[in-house]
């Protein structure tokens, strides 16, 4: 596709640069949220394991707890610059009690299954 017709599926007020558009805006915030709450999740993942190794009970309060802890130390690494700390919370508790909820799951298979 050459520029000109690339240009022309862009509103007007997204050729300004950068753009100042509300749905510009909204956009890049869903892209940073999205971003968060993939590093919440590996983190949340780690912290399964760190869990389990202290013999801490795996729910979402206790992994919740953990992941807050862990931004304390790793923010700038898990925290996109611009994301507010409302944000970060209501992200940390959801990606919490999603693992949490995974892992309570995969207990129940695995017990199905003849393990633990």
């Amino acid at each position: 596709m050459d520029d000109e017709k690339l240009a022309l599926q862009y509103r007007d007020c997204c050729k300004q640069v950068p753009p100042q558009c509300e749905h510009w805006r909204a956009f890049d915030r869903e892209m940073l949220r999205a971003h968060l709450r993939g590093n919440l999740t590996e983190e949340a993942n780690r912290l399964v394991l760190e869990l389990q190794a202290y013999e801490t009970p795996v729910n979402a309060r206790n992994l919740y707890d953990a992941l807050i802890m862990r931004l304390s130390s790793k923010r700038t690494q898990l925290v996109p610059f611009g994301v507010t700390d409302a944000v970060v919370d209501q992200t940390a508790k959801e990606v919490a009690a999603a693992v949490a909820t995974d892992q309570e799951d995969f207990v129940k298979d695995v017990a199905k299954l003849g393990g633990k």
